[in-house]
């Protein structure tokens, strides 16, 4: 039996198990935004060629025409070892002290056991592997083997494996096909006068090319040696290159086998894929492992030093919310403008690898406060598919662009269920109230008006027309959409919709006004451009009046839409006793006739637009919905969190940042081993910390705090981008410090920190003493 622990910085897991090996593989998953790994340990040999799986960012191929599918691309950590003629093999012999320790500080994960064959010989085997985040390039291998009990011979293949395939996984969560599908055809291949082996192939519907290649050095006891390999050489099949080396063990003896790699693409800027490719091996091999290390430790140093939240009080909190930030920071591939993050990130290929409204509702946040170069960039990939959203509104018949429930490459819709591809269209406007957010705390007018206003005029253009006018009643209907509630079905008058859709409208009037007022002949260049009719604004505002809401003034509830009253009440504890999600065992359409929800929908709501609703409305909300929703979603836990901290719900807001921060370290859900990560709740669960229980929000054009901490928390640290400036904040039981980082771009900057305007001077320190915290609202 295996047994995963988590404390400080470290993921641990001790005992082999065979039956975990996939979750233990997305546990540690590596990525470093531009590639991806899943934990699969290198020597695998038993498995199917699709199960051990690397990815590039924005490496995609067609499975039928116009559907693309993440490509699983060439396995560049294989290894295989055969000592004194015995193929190491984890399924055969006895394995002692298996741990792997995932050190979230550095990104290096570490294996270690001792294999005993069948003739009683044993050995130690060590490997240690990060992907660089300093050179994003590189992958580096450390392999440390030493004999036991016994002296002997070792023959080590160390090898690029582009003999894999993808077995891409149906939209419908129930169904598991095995249609396994090759996506690569081989370029070229060989080893150059330096010893470096390459391979490099292509897609054979999109034309990515990827060129790997790597290097072996092998050293005993610390101390290179030139002669210590008697036999080596260069091996090759289709799709596979390997170099082989053979060298005698002395008993005791530490051997140790470096592999460096380095990975281009056609995506990449550069001249020449191969060259640039074993450049970069010839790089590494003169820093070597401690040198590439070095490197790799500073540039997480870095991420760390904005990205860290430290917790007092609860170190399983404190390690299980490093780990969502871990894999957010790897997720994410910073400095492309032309990828987004899937919803399983780079490390599985759940969904197809497609990009979602995670990306702009729950995971941008983080990056809108720490990384604002990395959120411009998310936000980037939009407006460079803005070109495939206008073709999935005229594909729909309707007016603007409307972003595809679905997308990878070039922003057309990859969902193949109707209900959801063409029905869950909020996402249009959930990216259009994503580049608000980031223009709010950056004040990024130079993204906004290049940028971000063409979005949101078209994206409004889109809701323009897909409103239904009811001319008898002089009122506008939202017809057949789907909310975040995936379990209501196609509806009419989804309430997140519509008003999600109304702030769309609101948003690009507010660009319109800004650009008018600020860059006149920018905003008379892209009226020209888009045709641009100021009665088109009359339009939207006749929508906003006249749209139809759901709302029961009696009880100061929103309805989640026409329908929802409609539905039968069910005592949901008779359906579900555990977080395990009820689709599994009941259908979609008998959940889809069931008062119950999948997920966050008015609450959701609520969450995004708090200053539209009243504080007896944000009750009557959760009153009504909270005890009615399954979390069948992994988005879900995270929004509750967030909600009820603000609410002043102390319990249930660490109840469900809990589960939100521990979806997958602790395996909630029961769908972590095979369908990956979940990306948008590692989003959620920092925002249930900084936006909940830090209080941060913004508010009337000025950052607000007002924080809300459990009660097993003394202390929470964090620091966030504002503006340009760097705000550290430290948050105890009696006390909010703000400190303007001296690395900031500004001198001063106000905030209201508990109800009171404050003003930071860079450098000196600022103390607001907390009153009636933690006050509740009802």
């Amino acid at each position: 039996m295996s047994k995963i622990t988590f404390g400080d910085w470290m993921i641990r897991q001790q005992g082999y198990d065979p039956e975990s090996l996939m979750f233990s593989e997305s546990i540690f998953s590596l990525g470093n935004g531009y590639m991806g790994v899943r934990g699969f340990m290198a020597q695998e040999e038993n498995r199917k060629n699709y199960d051990l799986c690397t990815y590039i960012a924005g490496i995609f191929d067609y499975i039928k025409p116009g559907i693309t599918d993440m490509a699983n691309t060439p396995n560049f950590l294989k290894a295989s070892f055969q000592f004194n003629g015995i193929d190491l093999d984890t399924n055969k012999g006895n394995i002692y002290n298996f741990n792997r320790i995932l050190n979230m500080q550095d990104g290096t994960l570490t294996t270690s056991f001792i294999w005993e064959d069948y003739a009683g010989s044993r050995t130690k085997i060590e490997e240690i592997r990060f992907l660089s985040i300093a050179n994003i390039h590189n992958a580096i291998q450390r392999f440390k083997i030493t004999p036991i009990n016994y002296t002997g011979e070792i023959v080590a293949q160390i090898a690029i494996d582009g003999q894999i395939a993808n077995n891409p996984i149906n939209d419908d969560q129930m169904k598991e096909d095995i249609n396994p599908v090759v996506f690569f055809k081989e370029i070229e291949k060989g080893v150059n006068a330096d010893g470096i082996s390459y391979i490099t192939v292509m897609t054979k519907e999109t034309k990515y090319i990827i060129s790997e290649a790597f290097s072996v050095n092998v050293s005993r006891n610390g101390t290179k040696t030139e002669n210590i390999i008697y036999n080596e050489e260069f091996m090759s099949e289709d799709k596979y290159i390997a170099k082989r080396i053979c060298f005698n063990m002395q008993v005791g003896n530490e051997y140790v086998i470096d592999k460096m790699v380095s990975v281009y693409t056609s995506r990449d800027d550069v001249d020449d894929v191969q060259n640039a490719t074993i450049c970069s091996v010839a790089y590494a091999n003169k820093l070597g492992f401690e040198g590439m290390l070095k490197l790799n430790k500073k540039a997480w140093a870095q991420k760390w030093d904005i990205a860290d939240i430290v917790v007092e009080g609860d170190e399983k909190s404190q390690t299980a919310l490093r780990y969502n930030i871990f894999n957010l920071i790897q997720g994410n591939s910073e400095n492309d403008p032309n990828v987004s993050i899937g919803a399983r990130g780079i490390m599985h290929g759940r969904y197809k690898g497609c990009y979602f409204w995670d990306t702009e509702i729950f995971m941008l946040p983080f990056y809108i406060y720490t990384n604002p170069k990395a959120a411009r960039n998310l936000l980037m990939y939009r407006y460079n598919t803005l070109a495939g959203a206008e073709k999935n509104a005229r594909m729909q018949n309707v007016e603007g662009a409307r972003y595809a429930w679905m997308c990878s490459i070039d922003g057309t819709e990859q969902c193949e269920t109707w209900d959801t591809g063409c029905c869950e269209v909020h996402i249009t406007a959930d990216v259009a109230y994503a580049i608000n957010q980031y223009y709010e705390v950056s004040g990024d007018e130079t993204f906004l008006k290049d940028y971000g206003a063409e979005i949101l005029i078209k994206t409004a253009r889109y809701w323009k027309s897909r409103f239904t006018y009811f001319k008898d009643d002089d009122v506008y209907n939202m017809l057949f959409v789907k909310g975040p509630n995936e379990y209501g079905g196609v509806t009419v008058n989804n309430t997140y919709t519509t008003i999600m859709a109304i702030n769309n409208f609101k948003l690009a009037m507010k660009a319109i006004d800004i650009l008018k007022s600020k860059y006149i002949d920018d905003w008379d260049k892209l009226s020209k451009k888009i045709s641009f009719c100021d009665s088109e604004i009359e339009k939207w505002k006749d929508i906003i009046d006249k749209a139809v809401i759901n709302y029961d003034a009696q009880r100061a509830l929103y309805i989640e839409d026409d329908n929802f009253l409609k539905l039968e009440p069910i005592n949901i504890e008779e359906l579900k006793n555990n977080d395990e999600p009820l689709y599994k065992k009941v259908s979609f359409d008998r959940l889809q006739r069931y008062r119950v929800l999948k997920q966050a929908d008015v609450i959701l709501l609520m969450t995004l637009l708090p200053d539209m609703f009243t504080d007896e409305e944000k009750r009557a909300a959760w009153n009504f919905y909270e005890p009615i929703t399954l979390h069948d979603s992994s988005l879900s836990f995270g929004t509750h969190a967030l909600f009820a901290a603000r609410l002043g719900l102390k319990e249930k807001a660490y109840e469900y940042f809990i589960k939100s921060s521990r979806l997958d370290l602790e395996d909630i859900m029961k769908n972590t081993g095979k369908e990956g990560i979940h990306f948008a709740s590692l989003g959620a669960t920092w925002q249930a910390v900084i936006n909940g229980f830090g209080g941060v929000e913004i508010k009337n054009g000025l950052i607000s705090i007002n924080p809300k901490l459990p009660e097993l928390w003394n202390l929470l640290s964090f620091k966030m981008f504002y503006r340009n400036c760097i705000i550290c904040v430290n948050i105890s039981k009696n006390a909010v410090e703000l400190v303007l980082d001296e690395k900031s771009c500004c001198d001063k900057i106000n905030l209201n920190v508990c109800g009171e305007c404050l003003t930071l001077i860079r450098g000196n320190k600022t103390i607001k003493s907390i009153h009636n915290k933690n006050k509740k609202l009802f």
